[in-house]
């Protein structure tokens, strides 16, 4: 299975987001002391797991750290941008699968079927512990 790699929607040039799911800083050059510049090398960026199981990372632009889930990067990249009043839904119902072809934009009783289809709605796990 290949890897594609796509600008991250508002970090072009920045960031990158792959076809996998994956997010790498890209190669740039960054000033240094004395008002030269270096090559700071590109790399894969560490995820973090956060509620819900998603994972999530934060990205820079100009001095402004900001917080932002994969799937939603993933699915910016491949699928264009978010409908108004749509939600990234996963396909598999796993929130740390975030492939291109595992997301799709859906309405929020989308996902909501979606997460009782998949055994993952909360209500699930509150009528198991009845």
């Amino acid at each position: 299975m290949s890897e594609e790699w796509r600008p991250v929607p508002g970090f072009e040039g920045l960031y990158e987001v792959s076809s996998q799911g994956r997010v790498r800083s890209v190669d740039h050059y960054a000033p240094v002391r004395g008002g030269s510049v270096r090559l700071v090398r590109g790399r894969i960026r560490k995820l973090q797991t956060g509620s819900g199981g998603y994972l999530k990372l934060m990205l820079s632009k100009g001095n402004v750290i900001t917080n932002h889930e994969v799937h939603a990067l993933v699915a910016a990249a491949f699928h264009g941008a978010r409908p108004p009043g749509m939600e990234v839904c996963h396909n598999n119902g796993d929130q740390s699968d975030n492939r291109a072809e595992n997301l799709r934009y859906g309405t929020h009783s989308d996902n909501i079927r979606d997460a009782i289809k998949h055994g993952t709605h909360y209500s699930h796990f509150r009528m198991a512990a009845s």
